[in-house]
């Protein structure tokens, strides 16, 4: 998962390099864009002045989350907002923009006027998936957003209501060989990443299931819940 934020009218940008258990990963993003997430006040003295003199933020910032409320998805941001809403004296107000395999909230940003740094957004891997394959794509993911950094890694899992009979991955997958089409998992949508590894996963192992696409975490809990899907596919980013 990555935060980016409606194209950033500043010139000045800050860099932040992080080191990893197994990667390096180099962060650049523009000062107001940074100030949106309550950053440079952490880059140290040199970063300070141009606070003051940004004068910035100027009114409540908005927070484009492309889940429906209350899935796994949705609390991170939720929480972040929280946290900087606290520095920067302003309210971070948080917009669901679910749909469309979580590109709704990129082509709502897209299509705002130029950014000033009150506009930002959680930004899933599917916003670079889902324009490539289409014909006409409504935004370009490397020129419509400044990009702010990248907040998570992806941590894929799969649940089954507690009363199912498979109490294991093994015992899960044992069934679905043995009962071609009758699994039906639920994800966040069409193209989604959890939609292709999942269909990978089948491909591997030579299993048939049935693919239940919903608008966030939140419909697809629900649904593993109530017996309308037998298994939720979730993930962290």
């Amino acid at each position: 998962m990555a935060w980016a934020a409606s194209p950033d009218a500043g010139s000045a940008c800050v860099r932040i390099e992080s080191q990893g258990e197994s990667s390096r990963q180099t962060h650049s993003f523009g000062r107001r864009a940074a100030l949106a997430l309550g950053l440079l006040p952490a880059l140290g003295p040199l970063a300070r002045p141009a606070v003051a003199q940004a004068g910035f933020p100027n009114w409540p910032i908005r927070l484009v989350v492309p889940w429906l409320p209350g899935g796994s998805s949705d609390t991170h941001p939720r929480v972040l907002a929280d946290i900087a809403d606290r520095k920067l004296g302003q309210p971070v107000i948080t917009e669901n923009r679910p749909g469309a395999t979580g590109t709704l909230g990129a082509l709502m940003m897209a299509q705002e006027a130029k950014g000033d740094g009150h506009l930002v957004g959680q930004m899933p891997i599917s916003v670079f998936r889902i324009p490539a394959m289409s014909r006409r794509p409504t935004f370009d993911p490397a020129t419509d957003f400044s990009w702010i950094i990248h907040l998570t890694g992806y941590v894929f899992g799969v649940v089954v209501r507690a009363d199912q009979p498979w109490k294991s991955w093994q015992e899960l997958i044992a069934f679905a060989k043995a009962n071609p089409g009758k699994v039906t998992y639920g994800t966040p949508g069409v193209g989604s990443t959890l939609h292709i590894t999942m269909e990978r996963i089948a491909q591997q192992l030579g299993i048939e299931w049935l693919h239940v696409p919903f608008r966030g975490g939140a419909d697809n809990i629900q649904a593993v819940l109530s017996g309308q899907t037998m298994v939720n596919t979730d993930s962290t980013g």
